[in-house]
């Protein structure tokens, strides 16, 4: 079976609709209409806020929020002095995982998303794309 894909978008935050169209060749004029490329990432999008979630209200909060914006808080403050020191910490997440429990597995994991998205933060600023 000879498939032919077409995408009409790659992200919505550029309010763009998304689909995808699978063309077969076995009948003439045959189209199956997928699922919206945001329902084929919703579990990937279930744990990026996850990630945020811990970042806000859980672990990440208590122990690092100062009442500041993300970028003006003690983490991203090092992470700019320290080069490393972000995905150092991801780096230490990701392998100290392995001996925890699978409930403190995943919540380390998302400690590690939310460094890797602090060292994004720092990308952004010196790319000149922060918001």
């Amino acid at each position: 079976m000879e498939r032919h894909k077409s995408y009409t978008a790659v992200s919505p935050e550029y309010d763009l609709q998304a689909s995808t169209t699978i063309s077969t060749n076995t009948e003439p004029n045959t189209e199956i209409e997928t699922p919206d490329i945001h329902d084929r990432y919703k579990k990937l999008s279930h744990v990026l806020n996850e990630a945020y979630e811990q970042a806000v209200i859980g672990k990440g909060c208590e122990r690092h929020d100062d009442g500041e914006y993300i970028e003006n808080q003690h983490t991203l403050r090092t992470g700019r002095t320290h080069t490393g020191f972000l995905t150092g910490q991801a780096s230490k997440k990701i392998e100290e995982q392995v001996r925890l429990p699978l409930d403190r597995q995943k919540n380390e994991l998302l400690g590690a998303i939310n460094y890797c998205a602090f060292q994004i933060i720092l990308i952004n600023e010196k790319l000149g794309l922060d918001k």
